[in-house]
């Protein structure tokens, strides 16, 4: 089945099949190997995610951030830490040579600051930095792509900043890097006006669509979405710049022993998306359900993305 399906693989990448990382790259945590990860034919592997340090100390106003918790440390003053010249630049280079698209994603989850903090302000911390520093964040993004070769950043907003304050700090954010030659992606469960405002707001700000494809969350706060993803589909009008708005939604769904719900093994994933139309592709969530124990794999649900997208058996 592998061989066939590799064979084939150059068709699952012209779909966008993604995998989200969970402590991608961190040896004491349980993952799936990464070369495992690169041989599975996942288009794209999503590290997820990157967390601002809070405003108000050196790390911050240096706009450094850790991927996961400070334990892991990625950019420190500028530069790369040990942690990312190593392990995950070794990791990365792993996916690259298996042509594999590799994104950070900013935001999302609560996570533990120095103080013993539980935070989840990324998105608020960023929309309050100065010029300065905010340039030293784009700077830092930027040396991921550079020297990680990384390709983009998945923004992964779920706060409870104001709308306005939502939007202006997502599409500065998609411009910064767009202009940089980073992909860019969003990560919704919710507020679908908000999200599709801010495609439009770019669109008409830059003069051109730096997002590339939606994540569409179908699971815990965006379990409704599956039944409703139609309508994100038609809310993509011409205004937003998006050239094929059928292609541009991936279906966000749960594995099982993620701990989000609804959950689906791999077979569920391929009748889920056998029966499904006008979708730009599938994403996993998450990498650490897909290795032992659990008796599916990392392939399985590749495979099964690959055969549901492409309504095979």
């Amino acid at each position: 089945r592998h061989l066939i399906f590799s064979i084939l693989c150059s068709t699952i990448m012209a779909s966008k099949s993604v995998l989200y990382g969970h402590y991608l790259s961190c040896v004491d945590k349980q993952n799936p190997s990464m070369v495992d990860i690169a041989k599975s034919e996942f288009a794209t592997v999503i590290y997820w995610t990157l967390h601002m340090r809070p405003n108000g100390n050196v790390a911050a106003a240096n706009g450094d951030f850790d991927y996961n918790d400070p334990h892991y440390q990625l950019v420190n003053n500028g530069q790369l830490t040990e942690f990312a010249k190593t392990s995950v630049k070794t990791d990365i280079a792993t996916l690259k040579n298996k042509g594999v698209t590799v994104l950070f994603g900013i935001g999302s989850a609560k996570w533990e600051n120095p103080k013993g903090q539980l935070l989840n302000e990324d998105f608020k911390t960023i929309s309050e930095m100065s010029d300065a520093t905010y340039t030293k964040l784009i700077n830092n993004l930027h040396l991921l792509c550079t020297d990680l070769q990384v390709d983009g950043f998945d923004l992964d907003y779920e706060e409870e900043l104001p709308e306005d304050v939502f939007q202006a700090t997502i599409v500065k954010l998609t411009i910064s890097l767009g202009k940089l030659g980073h992909i860019v992606t969003y990560c919704p469960f919710t507020d679908q006006s908000g999200w599709i405002q801010c495609l439009k707001t770019v669109n008409s700000t830059a003069g051109q669509q730096y997002v590339k494809w939606i994540n569409l969350q179908c699971y815990d706060g965006g379990k409704d979405n599956y039944s409703y993803y139609q309508d994100w589909v038609q809310q993509i009008t011409d205004d937003t710049g998006v050239s094929d708005p059928n292609q541009f939604i991936v279906l966000g769904l749960a594995v099982v022993g993620s701990g989000a719900v609804p959950a689906y093994d791999p077979s569920g994933v391929r009748s889920l998306l056998q029966k499904s139309s006008n979708i730009g592709g599938c994403f996993t969530w998450l990498s650490t359900a897909m290795c032992a124990p659990s008796p599916f794999t990392v392939a399985d649900y590749a495979a099964a993305i690959y055969s549901g997208l492409n309504k095979s058996k």
